[in-house]
């Protein structure tokens, strides 16, 4: 009898795997680990030089000749901490907290992202109860960072026409579809120009709630980057200022939730600057409660050492008109999901030396045309302000097809399970399930995960026992197939 809530192998392997660092990027020690445990479960594996790890177990329960499934997840994670964390994402592991239901981390994000379908696949595999058709165990490196693993993948790394993600955040919802997407640098070179006889100041903008920059792109969360530059804006137009420093957000794939900029100014204006920065922030505020947004910005403004060298005023204009008539957020609705977010672009990061400035843009859409009209858009808008423009990590569309036995088998075992039938819909996110299904057209994918929150943020928490319910149904579904 398998042991359920969080006391069960499930969170015992989340555990573990949240001692191992894992952000993008350091993928080396959780292939290791995935290695060791596939050693000790005396499983066949293999990894690659994109540091993807397959895992195979035969079927098991008079399934030993059934085709084979594939189950997926990533086993990176965006790492974001809280302004006065200290933890060490290279070091050190991610530092549980359970508050009944809720596991969340100590003012980091918690990795649930994809570590919770790591962890289900591992405690399937370990399964020696379950009967099971033979299982092809697909754990992808760098998904965060351009589905990097999964783009690395051989075609013929495993054989299953039947594949299983599970990178979805919301319990009983069977995603079977979702956005193409790419990134797109801007690269603005700017002058520099002397300071002497002026004064500085840091120009902050902090207290956002930011998110996962497709599952949350439409709601009424603001960008720290486009409070920062409307600040910005309405004080040149009243106080002659220049720039020094501008710096917002950290990951494409996260909505900002802080901003910062260096001031420079005549002393004769100090006062008018630090005055007139508290107006706009006092006027803000109001109007954004008046729009029925879900955060508020705190702006501040501090005194500030005087640096060597600020932008040049064209350089100034230029990096401000930028980022002013950037797009970001929603920009059109699907006309077949009501609801569902067809296309957007998020406005993710933005940092500067005395050289150039960095502008970094993340389009999702499921509609070709839309993608095309807003990528010539955010081209033209860097291309007139003078920057070098380079787009990377594209990726396709999942799109929804009219027929699927695994589907409907879930759907047929979730009503069993819970009296009610599942929500099948498409998702306004990048899954891995795109390449595959671009690959293979006659693979048969479903995409599913258990009640996650505020992923992509140090406020990230997920349902203990919407991922247990949801183990379940996986352990339910298998033994159908």
């Amino acid at each position: 009898m398998t042991q359920s809530g969080y006391e069960s192998r499930l969170f015992h392997y989340f555990e573990e795997i949240s001692r191992v660092p894992r952000c993008s990027g350091n993928r080396a020690g959780i292939a290791r680990w995935l290695e060791d445990f596939a050693v000790s479960q005396g499983l066949d594996y293999k990894r690659d030089e994109a540091d993807n790890v397959l895992i195979f177990k035969p079927g098991s329960g008079g399934k030993e000749k059934a085709p084979p499934i594939a189950l997926q997840g990533h086993t990176d994670m965006v790492c974001e901490k809280a302004p006065d964390s200290d933890h060490n994402f290279e070091t050190d592991p991610i530092e549980l907290i359970r508050e009944g239901d809720i596991l969340r981390a100590n003012k980091t994000t918690l990795g649930g992202d994809n570590g919770i379908a790591v962890a289900m696949i591992l405690a399937l595999l370990e399964d020696k109860e379950l009967a099971h058709p033979p299982l092809e165990a697909v754990f992808t490196s760098d998904e965060e960072t351009g589905l990097i693993g999964a783009h690395a993948l051989a075609p013929d790394a495993f054989s299953a026409k039947r594949l299983i993600n599970i990178d979805s955040e919301a319990e009983g919802i069977l995603w079977t579809g979702c956005a193409g997407g790419e990134t797109i640098e801007m690269t603005l070179p700017i002058t520099m120009t002397g300071v002497e006889d002026l004064q500085a100041a840091e120009l902050y903008v902090e207290g956002l709630t930011g998110g996962h920059s497709g599952l949350e792109i439409h709601r009424k969360r603001h960008n720290a980057i486009k409070v920062l530059t409307e600040v910005l804006n309405r004080l040149k137009d009243e106080i002659p200022i220049g720039l020094d420093r501008i710096q917002g957000g950290t990951k494409h794939n996260a909505i900002p939730r802080e901003a910062y900029a260096r001031l420079v100014f005549s002393a004769e204006d100090k006062d008018a600057v630090m005055d007139y920065t508290k107006k706009i922030a006092d006027e803000l505020v109001e109007v954004y409660a008046q729009k029925g947004y879900e955060d508020q910005p705190l702006i501040r403004i501090e005194e500030a050492a005087l640096p060597e060298r600020a932008f040049s005023l064209e350089s100034f204009e230029n990096v401000l008109a930028c980022l002013t008539l950037l797009p970001s957020g929603v920009y059109s609705m699907s006309p077949h999901i009501e609801g569902l977010v067809q296309t957007s672009n998020n406005l993710a990061v933005v940092s500067s030396d005395d050289t150039e400035v960095q502008i970094i843009t993340s389009i999702r859409s499921s509609a070709a045309e839309d993608t095309d009209k807003l990528r010539g858009k955010i081209i033209s808008t860097a291309e007139i302000a003078g920057a070098k423009v380079e787009t990377s990590g594209g990726y396709p569309a999942w799109e929804v097809k009219e027929e699927s036995a695994l589907r409907d088998t879930f759907a047929r075992v979730f009503e069993t399970m819970y009296g009610k039938k599942p929500e099948i819909t498409a998702v306004h996110a990048g899954l891995e399930t795109a390449l595959f299904a671009d690959r293979d057209p006659e693979m048969d994918l479903v995409s599913l995960g258990p009640d996650m929150y505020e992923v992509h943020t140090p406020q990230e928490h997920l349902s203990i026992g919407s991922a247990q319910r949801v183990y379940d149904l996986l352990r339910a579904v298998l033994q159908e197939l």
